[in-house]
């Protein structure tokens, strides 16, 4: 083997290590995979805070929609009652209640910010962005470079299902905080 070989394999390696960012480059890690019928783009997160821009292209018009973040590991909930006011009030414990008190991107399941809600339908071709997720104001602020994996999971109605709720997955999400 000559020089050139081994100062070549070398440099593959160093941009490989540098873009994962392992030698401190820009993480290329980051990053949304969507399920057909769903966008998921511009995934963020800094200071506790996840954003991103969801939408949905099913086809149909959702009347009701709440999306939560599930960390790997974390068990999916089943999809609400029927006739009730949608998953992030059942996991709060009703009306009032504070689900991402003491949740973390790692652990426990983080709801949709009320303040990046929408208001009426949700039509199909239709993005929500800044979507945020925030994690409990205990939480601890995840340093540079911690890597976080988990799903952006919906939970809808639609206008001809009744009080019915329907769950599906919008995306698979890998992060690393800023």
């Amino acid at each position: 083997m000559t020089y050139g070989w081994a100062i070549l394999i070398i440099a593959i390696v160093m941009v490989a290590l540098f873009s994962l960012g392992i030698l401190g480059g820009s993480p290329l890690s980051t990053n949304c995979i969507q399920r057909t019928g769903y966008e998921c783009t511009g995934v963020v997160l800094h200071d506790n805070v996840l954003t991103a821009s969801l939408g949905q292209v099913t086809g149909n018009t959702w009347s009701a929609a709440n999306v939560i973040y599930v960390p790997s590991g974390t068990a999916v909930p089943a999809a609400p009652a029927s006739g009730s006011r949608g998953i992030c009030d059942g996991l709060a414990g009703g009306s009032g209640g504070s689900i991402n008190a003491q949740n973390t991107f790692s652990s426990g399941i983080l709801c949709m910010d009320p303040s990046s809600s929408f208001a009426g339908s949700w039509r199909s071709g239709d993005s929500i962005n800044g979507v945020t997720f925030s994690a409990g104001v205990s939480a601890p602020i995840p340093p540079p470079g911690t890597a976080y994996t988990g799903a952006f999971w919906a939970y809808y109605q639609t206008p001809s299902g009744g009080n019915s709720w329907y769950a599906t997955e919008m995306a698979v999400v890998t992060l690393k905080a800023i």
